[in-house]
């Protein structure tokens, strides 16, 4: 199965806020994320764009604006990617709309 991410971490540029996070969590609303990906080359702007549903979430910190979790990733209709998904670790920051995607499977601690 060929992954719709590169195997390393992928920054989030862009996400939704934390009404709309919330309510994918909850709703399973689906949402839209932007990223980017690091490499041994430095930062490559892949322009990259997915629907997102959140699978599971909780506090990173007392911040009430910092998560960790696992979602689920989908091509966008009419992409190459489109009817692909991928489940993915990550961490989200909803006051700055930036984050980290990793690996699904990668051990997170919940606070």
């Amino acid at each position: 199965m060929e992954n719709l991410l590169p195997s390393g971490v992928c920054n989030i540029t862009n996400g939704p806020s934390k009404y709309d996070f919330q309510a994918s969590l909850f709703d399973k609303k689906i949402v839209e994320f932007s990223i980017n990906t690091s490499n041994v080359r430095g930062t490559m702007d892949i322009g990259k764009k997915f629907n997102v549903s959140i699978h599971f979430a909780g506090p990173e910190d007392g911040s009430s604006d910092s998560w960790i979790g696992e979602f689920f990733i989908q091509g966008l209709p009419g992409s190459i990617d489109a009817g692909k998904s991928e489940k993915r670790a990550f961490y989200y920051n909803t006051k700055t709309r930036k984050g980290s995607i990793v690996v699904a499977g990668k051990k997170l601690k919940l606070v």
